[in-house]
């Protein structure tokens, strides 16, 4: 260890001078690295000027579930595939077709969507460029008009949700109390009867036990009554049969309804069916339980469905 009185020996090899070749040769390469820089900042800067990534300019307008592909054939004829959920295509052909028809006379464009019974997204417009352009135009412009409308209506259900929950904690506590109450007799009867079993008297201990199980009987009436009351509160608000409102229920009633519900539509002839269960928030745990139920069970039976947003969706019947 050196002390304050001594010094550090000096590097010799540090003092040396750079040959001036290489002092040359590390100016150069810095030289070119800073001219590279400055042409891709140029060409960046062009891009940005010119709205290449000018990111709101390009999507701010545009719906989140369509794309487009453009093909231009030999023979001058140009087309162009764009995918538009099957659930949304009624937006763009409209009553009796009359808006599919108003987008064809406007732009001069021809287009075609599959029929009712293809589960194809695929909508074809063929014409000249300018034509498919504003018919494409058109078709974003429905299909966004038709996002935004159904995001406002779920937003007011989940507001009047949200000031609904006052009633719908009433509905939990009215029948809360006595289901507990029931519960704790169930359990009672249920440790009574084994004493009494053991003790020899079986006759007594069967009394017991057919007690427990009217409990039981009397609690499963209870929560069914308690999850039709909550689900006729929650539904009371919606305008028509098209929406189903699955929040406060358990799992398997939330599917039972939802599958009524589906049953009665498909007699009706009705499209589409909008199923809101709600993000979750109000959970136990905060762990969602009926979404993936309810997505579950319509995967399972080849329903093809589309997110509204991340408490409700729109199922295709």
């Amino acid at each position: 260890q050196l002390t304050s009185n001594q010094k550090r020996p000096q590097n010799q090899l540090a003092r040396q001078p750079r040959p001036q070749a290489q002092r040359h040769n590390t100016m150069d390469f810095f030289t070119l690295i800073l001219l590279i820089l400055g042409v891709i900042a140029g060409v960046v800067m062009k891009n940005y000027r010119d709205g290449v990534y000018d990111s709101n300019a390009q999507t701010s307008n545009k719906p989140k579930n369509v794309s487009t592909t453009l093909r231009v054939f030999d023979n001058g004829e140009n087309e162009s595939v764009i995918v538009v959920p099957k659930q949304l295509h009624y937006v763009i052909v409209g009553t009796g077709g009359k808006t599919i028809k108003e987008i064809q006379d406007k732009t001069g464009a021809k287009i075609q969507v599959p029929k009712d019974d293809s589960s194809k997204d695929e909508i074809v417009i063929r014409g000249s460029s300018s034509s498919i352009s504003q018919a494409i135009q058109s078709i974003q412009s429905l299909v966004k008009s038709k996002e935004d409308e159904r995001e406002r209506e779920y937003q007011k259900m989940s507001d009047s949700f949200e000031r609904d929950s006052k009633g719908r904690d009433e509905i939990y506590k009215k029948y809360s109390t006595q289901i507990d109450s029931l519960a704790k007799s169930r359990s009672s009867l249920y440790q009574k009867s084994e004493e009494e079993f053991n003790a020899g008297r079986k006759e007594k201990a069967k009394d017991l036990q057919k007690e427990a199980k009217d409990a039981s009987n009397k609690m499963e009436e209870l929560q069914k009554k308690a999850s039709e009351e909550l689900f006729s509160y929650s539904n009371s608000k919606l305008k028509d049969k098209t929406s189903i409102d699955l929040h406060g229920l358990h799992v398997e009633t939330a599917l039972e309804q939802m599958q009524k519900r589906i049953d009665q539509l498909k007699l009706d002839g009705s499209k589409n069916l909008t199923v809101i269960y709600g993000a979750g928030n109000h959970s136990e745990m905060g762990q969602a339980k009926i979404k993936p139920s309810v997505r579950d069970l319509l995967s399972s039976k080849g329903y093809h469905f589309q997110d509204i947003n991340s408490g409700s969706i729109l199922v295709e019947l």
